[in-house]
């Protein structure tokens, strides 16, 4: 017989994410694959659409000394729909020092262009387009970004431009 675990990882390639969540939650507190099971919630908070319980698993485990990539992404991803961009770039800025990926600096540049630093959302975002082909999960329609258009467009992109989105989220 599989385990919870191992039913809510089924359960979620069916796309039946409240039921994964179910079966997850009931491992939530074993010892044995503690790491793993928190992790697979986080995800599944996340795909729930469940903002402030991502960032309340993932502050857990980050704080346990758990600093998986995909726990910190969704845990600032998270904390950008709940408008703490700020805390969301910070969490980023400082994974993007240990490992980096083209995910990442594209999450930074919708973070840092939601706070309105259009200088170092473009330097992000000019960071992630070599590996933009390869990650299926980024869109150029996203909203944070739409704002930096205006500034490619005019080829201000070198000059200081501070707040050039205006953003209302911080």
């Amino acid at each position: 017989m599989s385990s919870p675990l191992e039913k809510s990882l089924a359960y979620a390639s069916l796309g039946m994410f409240e039921e994964a969540r179910a079966l997850a939650d009931e491992c939530a507190g074993e010892i044995q694959n503690w790491d793993a099971t928190e992790a697979w919630r986080v995800f599944l908070a996340y795909k729930s659409g469940d903002f402030p319980r991502v960032v309340k698993l993932g502050r857990r485990l980050l704080a346990h000394g758990k600093q998986a990539t995909s726990v910190v992404e969704y845990t600032a991803l998270a904390l950008h729909h709940l408008g703490q961009s700020r805390e969301a770039a910070s969490m980023i800025l400082a994974l993007e020092e240990i490992t980096f990926s083209s995910l990442q600096s594209y999450l930074a540049a919708c973070f840092l262009a939601a706070l309105g630093d259009s200088d170092e959302a473009i330097r992000h975002l000019l960071e992630s387009l070599p590996g933009f082909r390869k990650e299926h999960g980024k869109t150029w329609l996203d909203r944070d970004l739409k704002c930096l258009w205006r500034v490619l467009a005019g080829g201000r992109f070198l000059q200081p431009r501070r707040g050039a989105c205006g953003s209302a989220r911080r």
